[in-house]
């Protein structure tokens, strides 16, 4: 079903609905299904007191730089992931080329599975540096699809939507992986849960504001899958910056 008959600032706030929809899910799951009967299963005393908790813990471990990092980029993949469908059907408002742009997009994801395996097993410097090079080939396929029209053929408009997320998969395997490996065994929930509070909550906060300022300038949808790729170029500032401090810090200990 496409959505391209939607003005573009209701299709925004339709997906902060929906975000919206997800957080109070989320909320209504009890952190402990054995004490689950025995307490509310939600107050927002409770909330507030387990996010404090776990953002202390963030801190307290030294994880905030590669924790922030995954939180902007699953903000990112949200919220592009929206614009790409609403993009799609702009593209083909009939649905004539649709399994050819579908195919372009399962092979760019595809190829982008197969560079995950290639990087995991990677060593752990050139492991950093191909995750750097993907962040920036990933921002960049970002931008370049924002301003895609209809003289791109449907299979190489369906390749770079999909590159998207294909270079995305090894650097979300890696923000990933980095963050449960520098977490302590018994905070590894909480952490993983402020990440989906904070990721629903920052996705929904930019869609509102986007649908807020839509209208006002020209070419807006382009705007945002630059802002998407500004985003990820953030990313891997937090990145390098992660890695300048786990050197300061090892020089540290070795003193």
């Amino acid at each position: 079903m496409t959505l391209s008959f939607v003005a573009l600032p209701n299709y925004l706030y339709l997906c902060a609905a929906l975000y919206l929809l997800a957080l109070l899910i989320w909320l209504r799951v009890p952190a402990d299904q054995v004490v689950a009967s025995a307490q509310p299963s939600f107050s927002f005393s409770i909330l507030a007191r387990d996010i404090r908790e776990s953002v202390s813990i963030v801190f307290k471990n030294s994880i905030a730089l590669i924790f922030a990092a995954e939180v902007l980029f699953t903000c990112r993949n949200q919220l592009v992931m929206s614009l790409v469908i609403l993009k799609i059907g702009r593209y083909d408002p009939k649905f004539k080329s649709i399994l050819v742009i579908g195919l372009g997009i399962i092979l760019a994801v595809a190829v982008g599975a197969g560079l995950n395996r290639a990087v995991v097993s990677l060593p752990a410097g050139l492991k950093k540096l191909s995750v750097l090079a993907l962040i920036v080939l990933s921002a960049g396929a970002t931008y370049l699809s924002g301003g895609a029209g209809s003289q791109l053929s449907p299979f190489v408009f369906g390749l770079l939507l999909g590159s998207i997320f294909g270079t995305g998969i090894p650097v979300y395997t890696y923000l990933e992986t980095s963050r449960i490996m520098k977490t302590p065994a018994a905070y590894q929930g909480r952490s993983t849960a402020l990440l989906r509070f904070v990721g629903i909550f920052l996705t929904l906060i930019m869609a509102m504001v986007l649908g807020f300022f839509e209208g006002r300038v020209k070419s807006s949808v382009a705007l945002y899958f630059s802002a998407g790729a500004i985003i990820l170029l953030v990313i891997f500032c937090l990145v390098l910056l992660q890695s300048g401090s786990e050197k300061t810090l090892n020089t540290q200990k070795n003193l």
